[in-house]
């Protein structure tokens, strides 16, 4: 069985193709300018922190909310969805002081916020008091250091954090 050690992925066929070995030249220009290119990764920067049935890694690097979105991609993971009081309670804990992209969006569905890996709407949400309160500006959610979330332009730079 061959291994995957890089890939293409294109956001509006939303499709990857693995690839067995790198591009050694710029792939936007070898394919489609749709098609973006990883080099795979399966490790996390600092190291993964198991609970429950999912593991996290806390990536302390300041990115715009795709670029961190991307960037959990390439490990093979996408941003945090958090699904539970519990969950956030033990991210809150790990992530304290701090503003964290997680993987919510409304950027394609105004004011109905969904987890952008799995397109499944929000069920679990801690939104502070007033938010979300972006409209078309803010379409991506952070969590402070007190756990709350916040919706954001997704051109801010937060650190972030990735799910497995």
């Amino acid at each position: 069985m061959a291994s995957c050690f890089a890939f293409l992925y294109s956001y509006s066929l939303q499709t990857c193709l693995l690839l067995d070995s790198s591009v050694t030249t710029n792939p936007y220009f070898l394919y489609d300018r749709n098609w973006l290119y990883f080099v795979k990764s399966n490790d996390c920067p600092v190291s993964w922190i198991r609970n429950g049935g999912s593991s996290y890694c806390f990536v302390k690097k300041r990115l715009q909310w795709r670029s961190s979105k991307e960037s959990c991609i390439s490990m093979g993971t996408h941003l945090l969805a958090i699904e539970t009081e519990v969950e956030k309670t033990w991210i809150q804990d790990k992530a304290s002081g701090d503003s964290w992209w997680i993987g919510g969006t409304d950027s394609n569905s105004e004011g109905t916020f969904y987890w952008e890996h799995s397109s499944k709407t929000m069920t679990y949400t801690n939104w502070y008091s007033n938010q979300p309160n972006g409209d078309a500006n803010e379409n991506c959610v952070s969590m402070e250091g007190d756990g709350s979330w916040h919706d954001y332009s997704c051109n801010h730079t937060f650190y972030y954090i990735c799910e497995k």
